[in-house]
């Protein structure tokens, strides 16, 4: 909203001087910046602009995003052995997810951009990871590689269960176009992993779905599984919400 003075709405002029605010910070300070621009943008009271105003915010992770997806499409995974894109890929979620935990269920256009290519990601990252433990065996978990490739597993979890799931609001869309390519992403990864290589934010993001959404299609389906790992893993079981 435009105040008496203005000549543009302050939240406008902090995203088209973006580039030159952000330029001197630390990834620390660029998220913190960016969960506190999306408490603005979240008062926001008309859905269209709105939507601009969190486009205009994550253009510069997307464009990083965009470019990336880009040279992973023409070379695969070789780009997962560069440190630096692995760097660059788990600064670009932990934006992403500073940004969604201010804005909330109305991140979901920016999440809906990035979701299959961030499942993608997901599980070439486990693929890597899965064939160099069973290369170098449970040594591999420790070196810096797998501990960077896992960071990045472990950023996709944080976004979308923990952070986007647990503040979405339209609960029935999460369950329909969210849930499904989630769990064919993380649970059939989970399983297939040596237990020194599995990640326990896969059993804290299915706690979270259940939680929120309760056991519906497909979620009966994660209870079912989560039964399985927990008897493989000797796990207590999650709690599930009263209906």
């Amino acid at each position: 909203m435009q105040q008496s003075g203005e000549t543009e709405p302050f939240i406008d002029e902090i995203l088209r001087n973006l580039q030159r605010i952000t330029g001197d910070l630390s990834p620390l300070q660029i998220h913190t910046f960016y969960e506190a621009v999306g408490y603005m943008i979240s008062a926001q009271p008309n859905k269209p602009q709105q939507e601009l105003l969190i486009a205009n915010l994550m253009t510069a992770p997307n464009s990083a995003w965009d470019l990336l997806m880009a040279q992973a499409h023409e070379r695969g995974t070789e780009i997962l052995s560069d440190p630096e894109n692995i760097k660059i890929l788990s600064n670009i979620l932990k934006t992403n997810t500073a940004a969604c935990s201010s804005i909330g269920t109305f991140f979901l256009p920016q999440l809906a951009r990035i979701y299959m290519d961030l499942l993608g990601l997901y599980t070439a990252v486990s693929g890597i990871i899965s064939a160099t433990t069973a290369e170098q065996g449970l040594i591999a978990t420790k070196t810096p590689k797998v501990r960077g490739l896992r960071t990045i597993k472990k950023e996709v979890l944080k976004l979308v269960g923990e952070t986007y799931i647990r503040k979405a609001e339209d609960l029935d869309q999460v369950n329909r176009d969210l849930i499904p390519p989630l769990l064919e992403a993380i649970l059939g990864d989970y399983k297939q992993n040596i237990p020194a290589a599995r990640d326990a934010e896969v059993l804290s993001t299915m706690v979270t779905i259940v939680s929120r959404l309760g056991v519906r299609p497909p979620l009966a389906l994660v209870v079912a599984r989560c039964a399985a790992l927990r008897k493989a893993d000797a796990l207590p079981p999650p709690r599930r919400s009263r209906s």
